[in-house]
């Protein structure tokens, strides 16, 4: 009987520990699962920040030993004597030739020195016309 209840004991233990042991696989495997994904996500991270570094690095602009060269505007005015059919618009053309700001913004600029708030000018009048230079400065 000793042997009989030894076997049962066995078995039941057998049982017990088979089962133990599936759960433990399965929590390994698990752990593997997740160790995989993280490493997954992390590479992936890896991969995006090096792809936006190198994106970067193609949109900045070149840097060169040479020497660069920057413009100052200055801002100088002038005296104009309005003749007939003179316009702001055509003013705006013929001084604003360095484009530094818009001709209708060069427009609005012109009617707030002379206080104009009008497009219509009179002929026999005098503007202050303002007209912009560039002055180029070499940097190393």
């Amino acid at each position: 009987m000793s042997r009989v209840n030894t076997v049962n004991t066995m078995a039941r233990y057998q049982g017990h520990y088979s089962s133990r042991a599936s759960k433990a696989h399965t929590v390994r495997i698990r752990k593997a699962v997740q160790r995989k994904s993280r490493s997954r996500f992390v590479l992936i991270a890896v991969l995006c920040i090096m792809a936006g570094i190198l994106f970067g690095m193609f949109l900045s602009p070149a840097q060169t030993s040479e020497a660069s060269v920057s413009y100052d505007v200055k801002t100088r005015y002038t005296s104009v004597r309005v003749e007939e059919g003179m316009t702001l618009h055509a003013l705006a053309q013929e001084y604003n030739t360095e484009n530094v700001i818009s001709d209708r913004e060069y427009v609005r600029e012109v009617q707030a020195l002379n206080n104009v708030y009008d497009s219509k000018i009179q002929s026999g009048c005098y503007l202050t016309i303002p007209y912009y230079e560039k002055e180029m400065h070499e940097s190393l």
